[in-house]
């Protein structure tokens, strides 16, 4: 005798059939070109603009920190870098590591009425602001500031036992390491990134200070 499939069994075998050709569709509709990248190893700043309250800082920032070259350090200091031509896409990709070095002291108020922060813009618009923590109080990151409910000291963080490089230089913890990873719906054939800080007590870079790592800038179209 004869075995036949129930007709729902077929119809069911159909459909994943069809999403599984969908799915690879879609996938290989996908396109992802990477516009910038740089891990600062070379000492390579072309493109980036360096600021600080003062006017543009016109030296490269490049230092080595535990056995890498990063780009900083920073303290009351801006980055900027802008892209031109890029190629069509609908959505641009942010990531990178940004190391938080020394005493950040999170949502607490430093002096000036605001605490320790940090802000990342996309195209002049803010896409976090935010605080850090490597002492005893609680910051906002990842959310922004300031967070209703505020999150433990490097929390989020992706290392917390890295050395300090100043103020707490040698001391295991004094930095944290944090992955950057923002996305957003984007089709300009321009985009211009800055990243920049409020560090409290004003330009005392040893008392703490950021440094970024592996930027990549990515233009998809989906």
């Amino acid at each position: 005798m004869k075995n036949y499939l129930p007709d729902k069994l077929i119809g069911y075998t159909f459909l994943v059939v069809s999403l599984m050709a969908l799915g690879g569709c879609i996938k290989d509709l996908t396109q992802k070109n990477i516009v910038y990248a740089n891990d600062f190893e070379k000492g390579d700043t072309t493109g980036i603009l360096f600021e600080n309250f003062f006017g543009i800082i016109k030296y490269n920032k490049i230092i080595n920190y535990n056995g890498s070259n990063v780009l900083g350090t920073f303290n009351n200091t801006r980055f900027t870098i802008k892209l031109d031509s890029l190629p069509e896409h609908n959505t641009i990709s942010v990531e990178f590591i940004l190391n938080i070095h020394d005493k950040w002291e999170g949502d607490h108020v430093v002096t000036n009425n605001t605490p320790d922060l940090w802000v990342m813009k996309f195209e002049g618009n803010p896409v976090l602001i935010t605080t850090f923590s490597n002492t005893s109080f609680k910051q906002s990151y990842p959310n922004f500031y300031p967070s209703p409910n505020p999150y433990p000291a490097k929390g989020n963080a992706a290392d917390i036992g890295l050395p300090g490089l100043c103020s707490l230089k040698g001391v295991f913890g004094g930095t944290s390491s944090y992955r950057i990873n923002k996305t957003v719906p984007h089709d300009g054939s321009k985009f211009k990134i800055d990243c920049s800080d409020a560090l409290q007590p004003f330009n005392d870079s040893c008392a703490k200070s950021w440094s970024i790592d592996n930027l990549t800038i990515a233009a998809i179209k989906y």
